[in-house]
């Protein structure tokens, strides 16, 4: 720790000032001597206070005094509260959103016990990317100053946000600078900017459009006649495999025999081989009742809740695959009408990712995504 002492006198003919502590106002022998150097005409002068010295070796008040080579006091003592532990430097980052997308902005804010005290210059805080390249963790200075960072991202890479706050080198905390992080994120693949299914007479035309494309084949169009299994229609190559710009797409559902509810999803895939289900449409042939949910928290630990408005009891059917179409979950759970509420556990070894859930109920099918952080 430093400690500046300013005063008048202090350079007036003496060859250098002593800073002296005492046990009390009165006590005539030092605790311990800090010798500093006065030169010219300063009035401020410096001491720097290490870990071993007397002074902190346990929590109390001392005095200190400044005296000058013929020990002449120069100054009244003033009392100097020491603490026995340093301050913990409680803080978070916090993002803007729960899931980070390709291509859509999200603000991550720093707090810190370190800014509340006002123990820092703003100006000198540090925002850092750290991701992973092969074994190798790498940590990219992305921007200095402010509490809050924003950024974009442009690829599914996982990464995490670091912010570095440096305290004051007049304060004491146990982590100095301290580094605050967020947990590893993995932006979420391209949303579809629209799906649509209408029925137009015997026919259904589908149409769709993306924000932007990245390794990207065409899209496999599915059919499925009870929203669980479904097959191939047909295949739509893409327009611009990698691109920024809109693009867009139809396909027309020309099969003989339609009846009852179908249901429409695409399978988009990259140039590796790898694919990405998008959410599932129904078209009815006939009369079907529907039903809505909500999943939350989404990203999910373990746990996730879904919030169901039923317009008629009926059993809904539950399945949740991985990114490469693996069931990791299924369940039937039995709904009343009106509001409920059902939970999918799906455990702590769940490895982090992507997942989707295909959901029916009563011939009506919903599919969404969740992220495993």
């Amino acid at each position: 720790m430093t400690l500046s002492i300013t005063g008048d006198g202090f350079a007036n003919g003496n060859k250098h000032t002593q800073l002296e502590a005492y046990t009390s106002e009165t006590a005539t022998t030092p605790l311990t001597t800090i010798f500093t150097q006065s030169t010219g005409n300063a009035r401020v002068i410096t001491a720097t206070i290490l870990e071993d010295s007397p002074i902190v070796e346990e929590a109390r008040t001392v005095y200190l005094r400044v005296r000058n080579n013929k020990s002449k006091d120069l100054s009244s003592p003033v009392p100097f509260r020491v603490r026995d532990t340093a301050i913990v430097p409680n803080g978070e980052i916090t993002s803007s959103s729960n899931t980070v997308e390709i291509g859509k902005p999200i603000f991550f804010t720093v707090t810190s016990d370190i800014i509340n005290n006002n123990d820092t210059d703003i100006s000198t805080i540090e925002w850092y990317i750290v991701k992973m390249e092969g074994t190798n963790e790498v940590r990219e200075l992305v921007q200095t100053g402010g509490t809050e960072y924003r950024m974009t991202p442009t690829t599914n890479d996982p990464f995490e946000i670091e912010s570095k706050v440096t305290p004051n080198s007049s304060v004491c905390y146990t982590e100095s600078p301290k580094v605050y992080s967020t947990h590893q994120m993995t932006p979420m693949p391209v949303e579809i900017i629209y799906f649509s299914a209408a029925k137009q007479g015997k026919d259904v035309l589908l149409a769709w459009a993306t924000a932007m494309e990245k390794d990207n084949t065409g899209f496999e169009v599915q059919v499925s006649e009870d929203g669980l299994s479904f097959r191939r229609l047909g295949f739509v190559g893409t327009q611009n495999g990698n691109t920024v710009l809109r693009q867009e797409y139809r396909y027309t559902d020309r099969e003989n025999g339609k009846h009852g509810t179908r249901y429409y999803r695409l399978k988009q895939v990259d140039t590796d081989g790898g694919f990405e289900y998008f959410t599932t449409k129904a078209v009815s042939f006939g009369q079907v009742s529907g039903y809505s949910l909500k999943a939350y928290p989404n990203p999910f630990e373990s746990e996730v809740s879904l919030e169901l408005q039923a317009d008629q009891p009926g059993r809904l059917n539950v399945q949740v695959l991985d990114a490469m179409g693996k069931v990791v979950y299924t369940k039937q759970y039995a709904v009343e009408q009106g509001l409920s509420l059902e939970q999918i556990t799906l455990g702590q070894s769940l490895p982090k990712g992507i997942y989707f859930v295909r959901t029916e109920m009563n011939g009506t099918a919903s599919n969404f995504k969740l992220l495993k952080k």
